[in-house]
């Protein structure tokens, strides 16, 4: 998982937790004034009174909304960036029209032909734009020669599938107990 991701979750995470904070602060307020019994934590009069005397075009008012903008299109901007394409580029066909495959059903193929390599318990395929990578499980003594060919029938089944940019495979072949 990349650093952006990361921090677009942890973002997240704050941003929901701060906003649950907030809405039990305004409903515990709100159950507080419906029993006649003063506000809770946050002094509604007087935040009150300053709103109202408050003009739009202070320019504390448009500070925080400039702030708020920009806040939200670098939120935006790094959800947009680091999200990756759900279908890989095929080759270009004959009469030139551009064809996608879906990242998970490639993986799901290429990871069902690696599990009818004899010696293969399971398989689990990651495919990126430019790299699959494969991690098999086997219950074999001696896995020698087995990622070689779990490497051939992978780079074969990507040879007939003809993406558009051909990945880099790497294997790596795990014992079962």
């Amino acid at each position: 998982m990349s650093g952006v991701r990361i921090l677009l979750r942890v973002l997240a995470v704050l941003l929901a937790a701060g906003l649950l904070v907030l809405g039990l602060l305004v409903a515990i307020n709100v159950l507080l004034a419906a029993l006649h019994r003063g506000s809770w934590y946050l002094p509604y009069p007087s935040l009150a009174r300053d709103l109202r005397h408050t003009v739009w075009a202070a320019g504390t008012v448009r500070a925080a909304a400039i702030g708020a903008c920009l806040v939200g299109l670098l939120l935006l901007g790094l959800a947009v960036r680091s999200t990756r394409s759900a279908a890989l580029p095929l080759a270009p066909g004959p009469a030139g029209v551009d064809t996608e495959v879906s990242r998970r059903g490639l993986q799901a193929a290429l990871a069902a032909g690696v599990a009818r390599v004899d010696g293969v318990q399971r398989a689990r395929v990651r495919v990126h734009r430019l790299r699959a990578r494969v991690e098999a499980t086997s219950r074999l003594r001696d896995v020698a020669g087995l990622p070689e060919r779990i490497e051939e029938q992978v780079r074969a089944a990507l040879a007939e599938i003809a993406l558009k940019h051909e990945p880099t495979v790497t294997v790596k072949v795990r014992r079962s107990n």
